[in-house]
C-alpha cells in the first residue's frame, strides 16, 4: 500500500504551508514544514543558514530534513521552493505523493508583498517578481515532475486543500509504479534552459546592505539578467583578470 504521506512543492507564495495545514486537518494527519524542521535541527533561522553556510550546505540540510520527515506517516509535508533541486531531496520526495502548487510569479509576488516574512527569504532579495520568474524558469521541469499539479492562482486555500485531498484519494487507489515516477529515483535534474539564472551561492549581509553572491559555470554571461532580477540598473564592465 502506498504510504500515507503527501509533499507539496512549488514557488514561495503558492500557499504550501497554509494549504498543508488544511489538508492535514481534513485527513487527520500530522503536518510538518521542512523549513521549520531545518531551523529546529540547526537552531538557526533560514536566512542565518544561507548567510553563514551558503546554499549548498542548506540543500544538504534540506535533504536530511526531508529524509527524516519521510520516515513518518501519516504526514502532510510542505517543502521549501528549492526542495526538488538536489537528487537526494528528490529521492526523499519519492516516499510520498508529490503535488505541485503551481502559482504564477505575478500572483506569488502579490501574495508575498503582504507577508511580513518575505524580507527574510534569502532567494527573493531585490525584485521579488523578477526573482520568482527566474526561479520558476530554473525549476520548471522539476516542478512538472510532480505526481499531480494544481493551478492555484484563482483558488483560495480551502479550495486548493479540497483539490489536494481529492487527488490523494484518487492516487492512493491507483498509484503509478515507481519506475514511472520522476521522484524517488537518482536520475539527474533536467539541464537548465539557456539563460536561466542560478540560485545564489550565499547571501551576504552587512550593516549597509544585503546582497547575493553567485558562483556557477558561465555565470558571467548571465550578469545582465542577474542584475535585473535583483533590481540593479546601469552598466557592468568585466575583464578576464
Amino acid at each position: 500500500m502506498f504510504p500515507a504521506r503527501i509533499f507539496l512543492i512549488g514557488l514561495s507564495g503558492g500557499g504550501k504551508s497554509t494549504v498543508g495545514r488544511l489538508v492535514a486537518q481534513r485527513l487527520g494527519w500530522e503536518f510538518a514544514d521542512s523549513d521549520d524542521e531545518i531551523e529546529r535541527v540547526a537552531r538557526r533561522s533560514i536566512p542565518e543558514l544561507f548567510a553563514k553556510e551558503g546554499e549548498a550546505r542548506f540543500r544538504e540540510r534540506e535533504a536530511e530534513a526531508l529524509r527524516a520527515l519521510a520516515a513518518r506517516e501519516p504526514i502532510m509535508i510542505a517543502t521549501g521552493g528549492g526542495a526538488p533541486t538536489t537528487p537526494e531531496s528528490r529521492v526523499a520526495l519519492g516516499n510520498g505523493f508529490v503535488v505541485w502548487l503551481a502559482v504564477s510569479p505575478a500572483e506569488a509576488a502579490r501574495r508575498l508583498a503582504g507577508n511580513p516574512l518575505t524580507s527574510e527569504r534569502p532567494l527573493l532579495a531585490g525584485d521579488a517578481r523578477a526573482r520568482l520568474e527566474a526561479l520558476l524558469q530554473a525549476r520548471l521541469e522539476l516542478y512538472r515532475g510532480a505526481d499531480a499539479a494544481i493551478d492555484v492562482d484563482e483558488l483560495d486555500p480551502e479550495q486548493v486543500a479540497d483539490e489536494v485531498v481529492a487527488l490523494w484519494e484518487e492516487w492512493r487507489r491507483d498509484p503509478l509504479p515507481p519506475g514511472q515516477r520522476f521522484y524517488g529515483s537518482q536520475r539527474a535534474a533536467p539541464r537548465p534552459a539557456p539563460g536561466h539564472i542560478p540560485d545564489p551561492a550565499a547571501i551576504v549581509t552587512t550593516p549597509q546592505a544585503t546582497y547575493p553572491v553567485y558562483v556557477a559555470e558561465g555565470v558571467a554571461g548571465q550578469l545582465g539578467a542577474i542584475c535585473r532580477s535583483i533590481g540593479l540598473k546601469g552598466r557592468a564592465f568585466c575583464d578576464q583578470r
